[in-house]
């Protein structure tokens, strides 16, 4: 653990999307405000690098690339610093960024700025969000919000005209994808290729990729296994022809490749990483393994399942273990946790922030919307009728939390 000196405490988090924010918002509202009760003299300055100045939720693509109206952009992209603007000057600041280069746990990072200069940034923490880059903008950010947005723009273009549409990619993302075109434009022929022997093969639960491929005919999508895109070809009239590695051809007005993206990894050191290049982390406290006060959550640590609720379960373990790590540096030892006195119920554990806390995510839960009246998936284990779906994700994507993501309401509670 890097020593605690006079200076102020840098706190360095690579990645402003879903972990990012998430993390900085749980850092202001808990860690940093127990770590002065131990010590009032000590600054903590909390530094977040992105390539992107906005925030995406990234969850509403599906239905957002329909059509302009379904999710409209500005609810799906948000500011980040307005997000975290209520936090006092100095205490605060964004470097919009990316991370190109990290030595050790003992840094500097190397950041490559917007503008096209570096700039080494030195921290005493890091925690590393980094996410996944997708073939496509419309899954994950490529780099600044605009050029997602543009693919957007495209998409709600193009659509209403195409007659063929392929999807390839049998996870989520392209089961709800080829649900959500396909219910919107019922003329449309839709196909989607699973890439092996059916859709949804992660699914926690028995069964589920089969309920998909049923919900999927009734709204006439075609369902391929067994075959993948090898490469594609625009032609002079716009159609996209694809070849597959059987050897077959198919030519479309439209494809969309949602086969899945790359952890943002390159400038992690090769002795963190798997074989996936994804962060090896304790998988309790998302402490990386073979460094020393550096954590990672999402889609780039090895953890995960590659869904939110694994990076949305796993903000309070990253915190309060950066939080106990400091607080060791502090005082020499573990904090105690405090049972808050007789009106402890009321009022909460004053040691609760510092209390190490570890990954506890809701396991065997899978919901996948088809359509905008239908979906399927599973609950901790059991399998959930389609109205369930609809209720829980299938009317909004989720898109009533980005407000509450983005002030931090949603980290309210410790």
């Amino acid at each position: 653990m890097a020593a605690v000196d006079s200076k102020p405490y840098k706190i360095v988090i690579l990645g402003g999307n879903m972990g990012g924010v998430n993390v900085a918002h749980y850092l202001f509202r808990h860690t940093i405000p127990a770590l002065k009760k131990l010590d009032a003299s000590k600054e903590y300055e909390v530094i977040m690098v992105s390539p992107s100045t906005h925030f995406y939720w990234k969850l509403g693509a599906p239905r957002a690339l329909v059509n302009k109206e379904l999710i409209p952009l500005d609810t799906i992209f948000k500011p980040i610093k307005d997000g975290l603007a209520s936090y006092s000057s100095g205490k605060f600041s964004f470097v919009q960024g990316t991370a190109t280069s990290l030595s050790t746990s003992q840094g500097p990072v190397t950041v490559k700025k917007s503008g096209g200069s570096t700039e080494a940034i030195a921290f005493d923490s890091l925690i590393i969000c980094t996410g996944t880059t997708s073939n496509l903008p419309i899954w994950t950010l490529k780099g600044e919000h605009t050029l997602s947005q543009e693919a957007f723009d495209k998409l709600h273009a193009d659509l209403p005209k195409a007659k063929t549409v392929l999807v390839a990619g049998g996870g989520a993302v392209g089961v709800e994808s080829a649900g959500e075109i396909a219910d919107a434009y019922p003329k449309a022929k839709v196909s989607l290729l699973s890439g092996g022997n059916g859709l949804l093969q992660r699914a926690p639960v028995a069964g589920t990729g089969k309920r998909a491929e049923e919900r999927l005919k009734a709204l006439s999508v075609e369902i391929v296994h067994n075959v993948r895109v090898k490469s594609q070809e625009v032609a002079a009239d716009k159609q996209v022809k694809l070849t597959m590695d059987d050897g077959s051809t198919r030519t479309v007005d439209l494809y969309l490749d949602a086969t899945g993206g790359q952890p943002n990894t390159d400038y992690v050191p090769s002795e963190w990483l798997n074989e996936q290049k994804r962060v090896k982390v304790d998988a309790d406290t998302m402490r990386v393994k073979s460094a020393s006060n550096v954590y990672a959550l999402g889609d780039c640590a090895d953890y995960t399942n590659q869904t939110y609720m694994y990076t949305d379960a796993a903000v309070a373990p990253v915190c309060s273990s950066l939080g106990v790590d400091v607080a060791m540096a502090l005082q020499g030892e573990a904090p105690k946790a405090s049972s808050g006195g007789p009106f402890g119920w009321l009022f909460g554990s004053s040691g609760s922030a510092l209390t190490q806390k570890t990954f506890k995510p809701m396991k065997g839960t899978l919901i996948v919307p088809i359509g905008r009246k239908s979906g399927i998936g599973s609950i901790m284990g059991f399998l959930a009728p389609s109205i369930m779906i609809h209720m829980i994700k299938g009317k909004t994507y989720f898109t009533e939390q980005v407000p509450t993501t983005m002030n931090g309401e949603l980290r309210a509670k410790a």
